[in-house]
């Protein structure tokens, strides 16, 4: 049975629906969108970005990391199955110094500063935008690696849907969601949606156990996964309405609760360990016009509210991770309030933004800790675009932050804070229609988490004296057309990269077996990524990329021969072959996909020790819809030919698997 969070909890979900309510009325009329679609993100013209639509994020069975796999320059890093925890990285960084965003929040925690894509369902989204290296002057933080945007569908029609999955290893689920849009007075739009989603899975797969003898397969035996189950809900309510002079009001609120067991990190999983993952977020957004309207000029007021709270706690009742039959919780929240004044005349336009929060983790377990962060961070944006041919960006951003601890675990009384600036300039250049130069360069930071000064237990201590990682980072590429007809279409991007990274953040443990973190590491990066797209007439579509990569420790104390930067594979390519049935055709839409990912092999160790070997994978995808596309039938075979597929640290993940889903809108 599908295990619904605590009753207080469920009821802020209801809540969070009834927020977007007041955004339409009974009244009818449908909104349709029209325009061509473009693999690239408009937020910022020079950047190295791709978009993952909505019909590329529905394959039954798929977790976030599986789309963002396919993505040049992204390596998706589990620990487990697809709902255990799942980080990424851009371009060789930590997954600590990629933002990503659900909506207009930030998800990226306090306890490491990564955020979990285990933790972000597919089902409600329109899309992903992925910035590599770059990330656009909206955005309240630079990644040194780049950006990641999760973006919710929005209202557009009448219309009311259901849907239900099952796979392989006990996987089911089922959602419905409903929208309405409507016309009002004044020249406004309105438009509400509201969904609701439970899975639930057993997660019960085979591996092979080595014993610990990875070179002699004579003792390996067969294992089945246990405590690795998990259940689920998510709810979501959205809000829009829009006014014909160009205002804008969003409201977005999505609560989410998850419990599941907890297998550990050894080869013979842990069988008591329980954890419980809660998130509750809700913002809202308005963009005013100002001044008057005149060809050639614009301005815009945007005002926003953000609030984030998520909760996880882990119970060990045998002490099997030695955490202790007390267990362990972190509690985090984040406000937040942001103004922005965009102001444009002919050629130039100037972008002032001011994001102001409030960041606080509570740690409670065999000790008590709690720390806050208090930041403002002014930001400036000047765009040129002297001609139709030419774009030239200039951003800086200068974050002040204040931030203080209880210091019941760290021994300290405050954090060190320092005045770290950032800045990026973006140049993109079209030389024809069908070729574009692309070139960026920058100087980004990442600010220790609250759980890096404070500390997170009696073993885990904290270090005020931390300063923020820096780094700089430049790319130039080649955006071209080369084959543009009618039935006919080819198109290469490709980028050439380098990073250099010092003052990284790392554990090091002493004698008493207590880590603790230092600035301490310094690295290199350079690399080629390109993607490749080709469509012919309205049946063949296929996407590849691949991706080159030099990661590097550069660090003068490393203290291990090896430099080559662990969790890192120096090579990762994709491709995805679509076929579809013919618009006109006696065929109904359709479509068969044929998925393949490629990993090279990697270090799970600085000192090159433990290797993760290559990984190949192939997925098969079907779809068809029917009855005008009311009913939406699709199926996936993920991993076809059964290959042994590893995680972060080289553990066993699922084999073959199966999964479909069917889904009725009207």
């Amino acid at each position: 049975m599908l295990d619904v969070a605590q009753p207080w909890y469920f009821g802020l979900a209801l809540c969070c629906v009834c927020l977007a309510a007041p955004a339409a009325s009974a009244q009818a009329g449908d909104v349709v969108v029209k325009g061509a679609r473009s693999d690239h993100s408009t937020q910022d013209p020079s950047a190295a970005s791709q978009v993952l639509r909505d019909d590329e994020l529905k394959a039954p069975g798929a977790s976030a990391g599986d789309a963002l796999e396919r993505v040049s320059g992204v390596e998706v890093s589990r620990s487990g199955a697809a709902t255990d925890r799942t980080t990424l990285s851009l371009r060789g960084s930590t997954a600590a110094q990629v933002p990503v965003y659900l909506g207009p929040l930030r998800l990226n925690d306090e306890v490491t500063g990564a955020a979990d894509l285990g933790s972000v369902p597919l089902w409600m989204l329109d899309r992903v935008e992925v910035f590599r290296g770059s990330t656009p002057a909206r955005a309240d933080a630079y990644g040194m690696g780049g950006a990641v945007f999760f973006e919710p569908k929005f209202p557009r029609r009448n219309s009311i849907g259901a849907g239900l999955g099952i796979g392989s290893f006990g996987e089911q689920s089922a959602w419905g969601r409903g929208e309405v849009s409507s016309r009002g007075a004044g020249g406004w739009r309105s438009g509400a949606l509201v969904g609701l989603r439970l899975a639930r899975a057993d997660n019960d797969y085979s591996y092979v156990d080595d014993r610990g003898t990875a070179f002699d397969e004579r003792d390996d035996i067969t294992r089945t996964r246990s405590n690795a189950d998990f259940s689920e809900w998510d709810a979501w309510a959205i809000g829009l309405m829009r006014s014909s002079r160009g205002a804008r009001v969003l409201t977005l609120a999505n609560a989410f609760s998850r419990e599941q067991g907890v297998t550990g990190l050894a080869s013979v999983p842990a069988q008591a360990v329980r954890s419980r993952q809660q998130r509750l977020l809700a913002g809202v957004s308005v963009k005013l016009p100002c001044g008057k309207k005149a060809v050639g000029r614009r301005c815009e007021l945007e005002l926003g509210t953000q609030l984030l709270d998520t909760r996880e706690s882990v119970s060990d009742p045998l002490s099997e991770l030695g955490i202790g039959p007390g267990g362990a919780q972190n509690i985090g929240s984040r406000a937040g309030q942001r103004l922005r004044l965009t102001w444009g005349a002919g050629p130039l336009e100037l972008s002032g933004q001011a994001d102001v929060a409030r960041d606080s983790l509570r740690v409670s377990g065999a000790q008590q800790s709690g720390s806050e962060r208090f930041s403002a961070r002014p930001a400036l944006e000047v765009v040129l675009r002297p001609d139709a041919r030419a774009s030239y960006a200039l951003s800086g951003a200068l974050p002040i932050v204040s931030t203080r601890s209880d210091a019941r675990v760290s021994d300290v009384s405050a954090g060190s804070d320092g005045l770290e600036p950032e800045g990026r300039l973006g140049v993109a250049y079209s030389v024809t229609e069908h070729l574009s130069l692309l070139f960026n360069v920058g100087h980004f930071t990442r600010r220790p988490t609250l759980g890096e000064l404070f500390g997170l237990s009696s073993l885990v201590r904290g270090n005020a004296g931390l300063v923020a990682e820096r780094g700089e980072g430049i790319d130039f590429g080649v955006r071209a057309a080369l084959v543009q007809q009618r039935t006919f279409s080819l198109a290469v991007e490709s980028f050439g990269f380098a990073r250099w990274s010092r003052d990284l953040i790392a554990y090091r443990r002493s004698t008493f077996g207590v880590v603790t973190p230092f600035n301490v590491a310094t690295a290199r990066v350079l690399g080629v990524e390109s993607a490749f797209q080709m469509t012919f007439d309205d049946w063949l579509r296929w996407r590849g990329s691949l991706t080159l990569q030099d990661p590097r420790d550069t660090s003068d104390d490393r203290g291990v021969s090896n430099d080559l930067l662990p969790y890192h594979a120096r090579l990762m390519a994709s491709s995805r072959l679509g076929f579809y049935a013919p618009r006109g055709s006696s065929l109904p839409p359709s479509e068969l996909v044929l998925a393949t990912s490629y990993r090279s092999s990697k270090f799970a160790d600085p000192a090159g020790l433990v290797v993760v070997p290559e990984q190949l994978r192939w997925d098969l995808e079907a779809a068809v819809a029917l009855y005008d596309e009311r009913l939406q039938l699709r199926g996936m075979l993920r991993n076809l030919f059964g290959s042994r597929q590893y995680d972060l640290l080289g553990q066993p993940q699922p084999g073959r698997s199966f999964h479909a889903s069917a889904e009725l809108v009207w």
